[in-house]
């Protein structure tokens, strides 16, 4: 069944919804009149535009999975429905990019020549024990080992 323009601008946000669940292709209606203000919302807690953009997808693909739990309330508008679903998404999302930023720090590929190479650190910093443990000899305690590791001042 087709709608007309105005036939489909009559139709309330609740009724497009519900109708959308035996014709999908109504759902363009709700992503049509809701996805300029959404993605505005998401990119403000996001500060990405893709980032937002997925968000926004997210928000409409749970909004049409759960379209049979919508339930009219009064004093709330299917637009508070829509925009609770976005910021549990957009939230989440933030949640979990922050958490991937406190893991790793991103460097621009210019800085990569000049960090230092840990592996050879490591292999200084062991070969230098090994010389301590070799010059202390077998006799001596473990006790005696941390004092003289404990003296040794970091190269660098």
């Amino acid at each position: 069944m087709s709608f007309s323009n105005t036939e489909l601008a009559a139709l309330s946000d609740a009724e497009v919804l519900a109708r959308s669940q035996k014709e999908p292709d109504l759902f363009a209606v709700l992503v049509r009149r809701y996805e300029p203000a959404l993605l505005r919302r998401a990119r403000t807690i996001l500060k990405s535009p893709e980032d937002a953009e997925e968000a926004v997808q997210d928000a409409f693909t749970k909004a049409y999975l759960y379209a049979d739990k919508y339930r009219p309330q009064e004093g709330a508008s299917f637009s508070s429905w829509m925009y609770t679903i976005l910021n549990r998404v957009a939230y989440t999302k933030y949640r979990a990019k922050s958490i991937e930023r406190g893991r790793r720090a991103e460097l621009l590929p210019e800085h990569y020549e000049s960090l230092p190479d840990s592996r050879a650190e490591f292999l200084e910093d062991l070969s230098i024990r090994n010389e301590v443990i070799a010059g202390l000899g077998k006799e001596r305690t473990v006790k005696r080992l941390q004092t003289v590791l404990d003296k040794i001042e970091p190269i660098g």
